[in-house]
């Protein structure tokens, strides 16, 4: 700690140019003073100690202090706003080459991770606080040295070694645990300067340093930083990422502590509110220790969340984290996992959301895909909750269509319509409700199948808005477009397919268009072109008197089925030249057709075509 030690690991400074290159730590002072052969040493024994460290610390107070007050009783917009100017000031002071100010805004920054007097923020603050931690490890990384990206220690010059082993004795003279920890972590990749196994010695004993923070969302978000730079800089030193997470476990039940407990009280927070401040940190924990993991670390996780009682916060993460191939294989295993949580503190709802989400995207095995819907569907149906409910089903509606037939599928549509049509609930889930209709028809592509559910056109029927109701409508069009290969005559598609035509017809209001502007109003154009499309594969076409009434029986938009009828007259005359008189005859009504207005110079394909239309 004296000045002679500072020069002896800094041959060629002097020992006040060796000073310079480390902040005043209170502890260097404290042995100086207190050592035995030095006067002041004797004359300690009889000093208040109390007033010699505030002495001895004195010109620190003012800096931490001060800048801790001036955040507190700050609203969140104006805590963020303050927190972004001293990113700023970190930037300008390392511009200004005024490293040890920099150093210390670091300092200031994370010893506000230490506070939870607002618990709500916390995660909000957590965020803004790791970025100017991220900004000062980009800056010292890079002032140490400039070299390639894949060097060795060998290479590195003693002057970029001396300048990491600098900032590492800086960074170590922080009294406090927790931006002691932020610092060396923000820095952590500078230990490939100075040897192979810099990092892997260094990480677990970053590992054990959280250890000593007593708050358990301190903790928690402590862990989650160190395995976010963990995986940034040594990826394939997942022993203490898995160190970390077992840790965690281990002091999970801190949560149900009394200190904890007394401070929700204080801050009137619920235990729900409270466990779902963690799930962002545990999610990150367990997304790094589960990249490219063998499987056997799921069953190990699994069984230590059974000792634990099955804590539903970390069975969500955990299926939320490991791959899908892994739960789905295990889904009867997670579904008796779930029976058993305690769903005062995390909804069971969500567990399955979660779980649904992973048979998604893997298959379960064959034999346990009905029981696994069954179980899953007794608890999504007894949800008083219109937007839990429809937030779960949405998710194991594709579940149903990827592995069952149209039966039970057609059972999950009208458990959703008996769900949302009280109240009419079904206005505040349109997005819902739209993405049910799209796996449906992703998944049932004979358009004879779909139409014979009984529930889906009153499926259809909820969509009470104009503009959802079109792009619904929009979906099922060109879906029917892509996937029918062969015209068809089934009279249930006919008359589906034709309400569907109506309806995106109708959403065209008459007072936007007219003669000119027919060929110019794309929102007119894309309409005509998706009936044209859909009625050109029905095989109906040679009976147009069965289809014609209906198209033109339209009512506001009676116009607009005129023009429809006039573009499928120009296509037919093309294509089925010889009979196109009979066509015409059979198709429009002697006293309609004054009505139809005139092809657009872009459907004109010559003059014969339209000296037979006019006929």
């Amino acid at each position: 700690g004296t000045g002679d030690s500072l020069k002896e690991r800094n041959p060629g400074r002097t020992s006040s140019e060796a000073a310079h290159l480390f902040p005043t730590r209170p502890e260097f002072q404290w042995r100086f003073v207190t050592r035995p052969e030095s006067p002041l040493g004797r004359w300690w024994r009889g000093i208040n100690k109390v007033l010699l460290l505030l002495l001895l610390t004195s010109r620190f107070v003012p800096f931490f202090q001060g800048s801790q007050k001036e955040l507190l009783n700050l609203t969140q917009q104006d805590y963020t706003h303050r927190i972004e100017e001293l990113n700023q000031s970190l930037k300008d002071a390392w511009a200004s080459d005024q490293k040890v100010k920099a150093l210390k805004i670091v300092i200031q920054c994370s010893k506000l991770l230490s506070d939870t007097t607002v618990i709500q923020f916390y995660p909000s603050k957590f965020v803004l606080i790791t970025d100017i931690l991220d900004t000062f490890g980009k800056y010292v990384t890079f002032s140490s040295s400039f070299f390639p990206e894949n060097f060795t220690p060998e290479s590195v010059n003693d002057t970029a070694k001396e300048t990491c082993l600098n900032w590492f004795f800086k960074i170590a003279s922080i009294r406090e645990l927790i931006p002691r920890f932020y610092v060396e972590a923000a820095i952590l990749k500078c230990n490939k300067f100075l040897s192979k196994t810099g990092i892997l010695e260094c990480l677990p004993r970053l590992t054990s340093m959280i250890r000593g923070i007593g708050d358990p969302l301190v903790a928690v978000y402590a862990r989650a930083y160190l395995c976010r730079v963990g995986m940034e800089v040594a990826p394939h030193l997942k022993e203490s990422l898995n160190k970390n997470f077992f840790d965690f476990l281990l002091t999970f039940k801190q949560i149900h502590g009394d200190t904890v407990q007394n401070q929700l009280v204080v801050q009137c927070v619920e235990m729900p509110l409270y466990l779902t401040l963690y799930s962002p940190a545990i999610d990150w924990i367990l997304q790094c220790i589960s990249y490219r993991a063998a499987e056997v670390l799921l069953t190990e996780t699994m069984e230590r969340c059974k000792k634990l009682g099955n804590n539903a916060l970390l069975l969500n993460s955990v299926m939320s984290a490991f791959r899908a191939e892994f739960i789905a294989a295990r889904s009867m295993d997670f579904i008796g996992m779930i029976k058993e949580c305690d769903e005062s503190g995390f909804p069971k709802h969500l567990l399955f959301r979660s779980l649904g989400q992973n048979l998604a995207l893997a298959d379960p095995p064959e034999g346990d895909r009905l029981q696994i819907l069954n179980e899953a569907w007794k608890v999504i149906t007894k949800l008083k909750s219109p937007q839990d409910y429809i937030n779960c089903a949405e998710i194991w509606v594709e579940y149903t269509c990827r592995h069952f037939t149209k039966r039970e599928v057609n059972t999950v549509l009208a458990d959703v319509i008996k769900h949302m049509t009280p109240d009419r609930a079904f206005e505040d889930a349109y997005p819902q409700l739209q993405s049910i209709i799209q796996k449906v028809i992703t998944y049932f592509h004979d358009f004879s199948i779909l139409f014979s559910l009984e529930k889906f056109l009153p499926f259809l029927d909820m969509f009470q808005k104009e503009s959802v109701r079109v792009e619904v409508c929009k979906c099922i069009m060109e879906a029917f477009i892509k996937h029918q290969q062969e015209p068809t005559r089934d009279p249930v598609i006919l008359n589906a397919l034709l309400h569907v035509c109506k309806t995106m017809h109708d959403s065209v209001k008459p007072s936007r268009w007219s003669h000119k502007t027919i060929g110019k109003q794309g929102d007119l154009q894309r309409p005509s072109r998706w009936s044209h499309k859909t009625i050109g594969k029905l095989g109906d076409l040679q009976r147009p008197s069965r289809w014609v009434p209906k198209l033109l029986n339209r009512g506001q938009s009676r116009s607009f089925g005129l023009l429809e009828v006039r573009t499928i007259v120009s296509h037919q005359a093309q294509t089925d030249y010889k009979q196109r008189h009979n066509y015409v005859a059979q198709m429009i009504p002697l006293e309609l057709m004054p009505q139809v207005p005139p092809p657009s110079s872009k459907e004109l394909v010559g003059s014969q075509t339209y000296k037979s239309i006019g006929k």
